[in-house]
């Protein structure tokens, strides 16, 4: 989970769907990240302001790895 103001999930959302290869990802409820072993849900929250990071992988390790990814580019597209 990341603290996203709500003003700024919006943003961050596009800047991610701007960097990551459009054969890995699905649009349902939010963005999903398929990677070969892992994948990753990035969720914004509807009433609180954050960002949802679900993942699982091959292994916990696939797994964290994702989500450590991801949740460091987010935290870089809110520092500017």
């Amino acid at each position: 989970m990341a603290y996203c103001a709500s003003d700024e999930k919006g943003s961050v959302m596009r800047k991610l769907l701007s960097e990551v290869d459009q054969k890995k990802i699905e649009l349902i409820a939010g963005i999903r990240i398929n990677e070969e072993s892992a994948w990753l849900l990035v969720l914004p929250d509807a009433l609180n302001p954050m960002i949802h990071l679900y993942g699982e992988g091959d292994t916990i390790e696939a797994r964290d790895a994702i989500v450590k990814y991801y949740h460091g580019k987010i935290k870089k597209y809110l520092s500017g």
